[in-house]
């Protein structure tokens, strides 16, 4: 189940930290992984495990690998077979960076109770001034936009036609400081997909597809 759904600005961390303090103070056995952490681990004062391609300092204990990869999650889910599951997960700012969010949004849902995820919005992704890599939408090595429709966590693949769609250029335009981040956050399960199940029969459907990621 996906809630407290909202737009925020860029790495704001205050409210989801003092929610992790409160957390850890009812319970000090309470345990965190975050996923994908190494290059921003603002979660550090409550990590107890980190899964990433990155070796990390951080955390008690580290699960090493391309997250995009079936295989590399075995460790973690033997880990949590042995010790239950973890209280918390976070990752934010992963999502969009890599080949396989399906596959972890699966996973996650399978190694943790509940957790938060965090990634740009869509728009900012839209935004040709959201980055300094020139007059492109977004960032350069982003490979999705998300959005939230009916409690689902949707992932629309950042085509090159992209650049050129309406709808997105209508989008980039309402993106302010204020809208520059898409949060969230999940208990039991995380219901994600690519949109449309990944089924694009046409150009002209497609079109159409994108599309709601204005209207919606």
């Amino acid at each position: 189940m996906i809630y407290n759904v909202r737009y925020n600005p860029n790495q704001n961390r205050k409210e989801i930290l003092d929610y992790l303090k409160k957390e850890k103070e009812k319970n000090k056995k309470f345990s965190l992984i975050d996923i994908g952490s190494y290059g921003n681990p603002w979660s550090i004062d409550y990590i107890t495990a980190i899964l990433d391609i990155q070796d990390c300092k951080h955390g008690e204990v580290k699960f090493k690998g391309d997250m995009n990869l079936p295989y590399v999650w075995t460790d973690a889910l033997n880990y949590v077979e042995q010790h239950g599951k973890f209280d918390f997960c976070v990752c934010t700012h992963t999502l969009e960076d890599i080949t396989n969010p399906k596959l972890v949004c699966d996973m996650i849902s399978k190694i943790a109770k509940e957790g938060f995820i965090a990634v740009p919005s869509k728009y900012a992704e839209c935004n040709r001034s959201y980055s300094c890599e020139g007059p492109i939408r977004g960032s350069m090595h982003h490979r999705w936009i998300y959005n939230i429709e009916n409690n689902n966590f949707i992932g629309y693949p950042k085509l090159s036609f992209t650049e050129y769609l309406r709808c997105c250029e209508k989008l980039g335009e309402q993106y302010s400081d204020k809208k520059g981040e898409l949060s969230f956050y999940w208990k039991d399960s995380i219901n994600f997909n690519i949109v449309n199940n990944d089924f694009f029969p046409s150009s002209y459907f497609m079109l159409k597809i994108y599309k709601n990621l204005l209207n919606n």
